[in-house]
């Protein structure tokens, strides 16, 4: 079927007679839908911290993107907010972390996975990701009034479900969890990672 969606067909038989087709109904078709299967295109924005606490915007500020398809996608050459991404390989069904800062030891320990000079607005801006032929891959408007208000040292998640340019289906992480360093303290995210309230795999 679709990116996104698989029909599974199952006979049923009857154990107790040699393998027999079981009675009506003998076959049902189980449709699974994955949580990212209607969406604007194959690598998402999933994680946005625009206003970090622990060290200043301009060190902690990161972005995460999702690879929804079943391919690992080359975004080398492609842009976020404007900046240009290099030497960036998003995993199949995988996550990586852009930052302002690439160094863990400055950015409030941030494992990232590449370093791109964009700036993420604490009052909301729309964040666009272009291919390397300046085609629209994602967009994500966070100033959108059913957006959550930016919090100061909380990253933006987007949850299960599939629209990620509709405010109501991100939420505030509520939680520092792995993507951090754990032993430094600082802001509430999951870059890289599912974290609480988030099922993107």
């Amino acid at each position: 079927g679709e990116e996104g969606s698989e029909d599974a067909v199952f006979d049923l038989q009857d154990v107790q007679n040699a393998g027999a087709v079981a009675g009506s109904p003998s076959q049902f078709t189980l449709a699974i839908q994955d949580g990212v299967g209607d969406h604007n295109g194959e690598v998402l924005i999933t994680e946005l911290m625009p206003d970090p606490d622990a060290v200043n915007d301009s060190e902690g500020e990161y972005l995460e993107l999702y690879n929804a398809t079943n391919s690992s996608q080359n975004i080398d050459g492609w842009q976020v907010d404007g900046s240009n991404i290099s030497n960036v390989t998003v995993p199949s069904r995988g996550f990586v972390v852009l930052c302002k800062n690439s160094d863990e030891s400055a950015n409030g320990g941030i494992d990232c996975d590449g370093e791109v000079s964009f700036t993420l607005t604490n009052s909301g801006e729309q964040v666009e990701l272009l291919d390397g032929g300046d085609t629209q891959v994602d967009v994500v408007d966070y100033s959108g009034s059913n957006f959550p208000t930016v919090p100061t040292g909380s990253s933006l998640i987007l949850t299960e479900t599939s629209d990620n340019n509709d405010g109501n289906n991100w939420a505030v992480a509520s939680r520092r969890e792995r993507g951090y360093a754990q032993d430094q303290s600082g802001g509430n995210g999951s870059p890289g990672r599912n974290g609480t309230g988030q099922t993107l795999q």
